[in-house]
């Protein structure tokens, strides 16, 4: 009987915590408007009534827009003894009220301002309009919305169709359905709370905020089949052979090789899936015709992914459209193209795209991160080289990995000393391949060195009879380096 009665009230624990936010009492769980509700109430911007609601269709009235607005920007509005409006003097806004006024926001008729009525869509956007113009607020990348998707955009006041012209093209506001704007309709709070969030992020980054949906959807596949997967540079993608080739050879098991050459660690740990990566909004082509794109990071900003290689990111999924990306020669920028046809996606704002790096993690998994050479790494930035290497290992989804090392001076004066700082970091599961070629590449490839090796050896370099170039390695560099992952493995026992 007990444990009756403690399954009922966990199942209708479980069914509340479902259904609500933690700040309101009457926000659904997973609603469209719960991180901005919730966000800016723990901001201290918007909150909801004395018994914890949020009343999410319920209108919110012109002062209190006035002062969310004031709080989000984090303006000093200190009380203030007279308004220009008559109506506003015993307003709890009042302060707010008054610094709109002095910067142009607050626009009353006839004397008065009507705090307490309700704010409609259209003075929503003339208010946006001028708090961006006078805060130099500005969103890099706008929308391929118009008001021509809107049948009901002449039913705009004169006053406002330039602020709602421009709201809708910033991404600001949409319609109240596709094909209607309902200019004079009342503002809802979660439309508010959407709304104003968004200005706050773009304040602070320069970008709406971004389309994260559906990537939580691809998880760690429970396969606890032993597979090897290499993510890397150059030195990992190889040329004639590769390290990943070898250890195949040497292995018997799968090896995916997810070397692109050139890439920094930021672009190898977007491919697989740690770092965010997005595309500028665009028009995805419904007639599998090529589609250029940019991609951007987090902050907004052009990456070059794609520009020298596509191991892990193809097949990759943008908005639910699967396809591959590569650049295009003739068209000189990243193209997109679907693989399958359907109708046009309009992607109105930055968008995280889905690497095949993302669905390509397995329980089974043994990882190889050879990552950081094109950095440049300083021995002052080892501390975040190493964060971003605990993040690209935990989100891999196995514990089993290894970190193989820098191994040039030509890119990173402080190799030694960054090689030390990873070595106390990661112990056992740390591959100091650079000291091990210096000081037994060439016996254990049977080579005699030569007056440069001896030179190079003494200059802390790989000996020259090991590489191809100041960075590269040759098939012996890459044959001794497969070698010793392999022994790693064997002395972590991630292989018999």
């Amino acid at each position: 009987m007990k444990k009756s009665i403690l399954a009922l009230f966990i199942a209708l624990l479980t069914a509340c915590l479902a259904f609500t936010s933690f700040a309101y009492n009457d926000i659904e769980s997973g609603a469209w408007y719960e991180e901005s509700a919730n966000d800016l109430f723990e901001k201290g911007i918007m909150s909801g009534s004395e018994d914890g609601s949020f009343m999410p269709k319920s209108g919110i009235s012109r002062g209190g827009c006035i002062a969310s607005v004031g709080k989000a920007l984090n303006v000093s509005a200190e009380s203030k003894l007279h308004c220009a409006f008559s109506d506003c003097e015993n307003s709890v806004f009042l302060p707010y009220i008054v610094w709109g006024y002095e910067n142009g926001f607050c626009a009353g008729y006839a004397g008065k301002f009507y705090p307490d009525n309700a704010l409609t869509r259209e003075q929503l956007a003339v208010i946006l309009k001028a708090v961006c113009e006078k805060y130099s607020i500005t969103n890099k990348y706008i929308t391929n919305l118009g008001t021509d998707d809107y049948d009901d955009f002449e039913l705009t006041s004169l006053y406002a169709r330039d602020a709602v012209k421009w709201c809708i093209t910033e991404g600001y506001m949409t319609g109240t359905s596709k094909s209607t704007f309902s200019p004079r309709k009342n503002v809802t709070r979660a439309e508010f709370a959407v709304i104003l969030s968004n200005l706050i992020y773009v304040k602070n980054n320069g970008v709406l905020k971004p389309d994260n949906n559906g990537v939580n959807d691809y998880t760690v596949k429970q396969n606890d089949r032993t597979r090897v997967v290499c993510w890397g540079d150059s030195l990992t993608f190889g040329g004639e052979t590769s390290y990943p080739k070898i250890l195949r050879e040497l292995l018997g098991i799968g090896v995916a090789n997810y070397g692109v050459g050139g890439e920094t660690a930021e672009l190898i740990a977007m491919r697989q899936g740690t770092l965010p990566a997005y595309v500028a909004p665009c028009v995805i082509s419904g007639d599998m015709s090529e589609t250029e794109i940019t991609f951007l990071n987090e902050k907004g900003d052009k990456v070059d992914l794609a520009y020298f290689g596509t191991n892990g990111l193809n097949s990759i999924i943008i908005s639910g459209v699967e396809g591959n990306v590569y650049y295009s020669k003739q068209k000189k920028s990243v193209v997109f193209k679907r693989s399958r046809a359907g109708t046009d996606k309009v992607l109105n704002k930055m968008t995280r795209v889905v690497t095949k790096g993302m669905r390509d993690r397995n329980t089974g998994d043994i990882s190889v991160f050879f990552v950081g050479t094109n950095n440049g790494f300083s021995i002052e930035s080892s501390e975040y080289f190493i964060s971003l290497l605990d993040k690209m290992i935990e989100y891999s989804g196995s514990e089993r990995y290894i970190v193989i090392g820098l191994t040039t001076r030509t890119y990173s004066k402080d190799a030694y000393l960054i090689n030390e700082e990873l070595h106390k970091h990661f112990g056992k599961n740390f591959l100091d391949i650079r000291t091990y070629l210096i000081e037994n590449g060439l016996k254990d490839a049977n080579i005699v060195p030569t007056e440069q090796d001896l030179k190079d050896i003494a200059e802390g370099e790989i000996p020259s009879s090991l590489r191809t170039d100041n960075v590269h390695g040759n098939e012996k560099y890459y044959s001794l380096l497969a070698v010793q992952i392999k022994n790693k493995f064997a002395s972590l026992g991630y292989i018999n």
